[in-house]
Parts: structure tokens; sequence; C-alpha cells
């Protein structure tokens, strides 16, 4: 069950990190879950995060320094 949509993870990943260039959001399947993959760039990196479908909350975060 997704009840967020991609403009509320777009909402959500921005309220944390305004500076955000080069969104992508994308659905990623993980065996049976589901979640929203986000990744965008920084003035020192690169993050990816993976957010829940349901309540939009932040799973994972990982940054790869430039």
């Amino acid at each position: 069950m997704m009840s967020k949509t991609a403009e509320d993870i777009e909402k959500i990943v921005l309220q944390e990190y305004p500076e955000a260039a080069d969104l992508e959001i994308t659905t990623v399947k993980d065996g049976l879950n589901t979640c929203y993959k986000a990744a965008f760039d920084m003035a020192d990196y690169r993050a990816v995060l993976k957010l829940n479908p349901v309540t939009g909350a932040i799973g994972e975060r990982v940054l790869l320094y430039k």
C-alpha cells in the first residue's frame, strides 16, 4: 500500500534538504517491500534516501562525499 505520492516524497526531501539539486524519485521493490528512492546532489555530496511509502519516513540514508 502506497499512500504517499512522488510529489509528497519530493516535499519531504526538500524540507530536510532545501538545497537538493537534480532530485530524482523512483519506486523500488526490495523483495516484497516497496519504497521510494530519492537521489539528489548537494554541494559536498550525493545523497540517496529510501523512504517509507506510507509514512514518508526516511528509512535509509547514504551520503557519498565528492
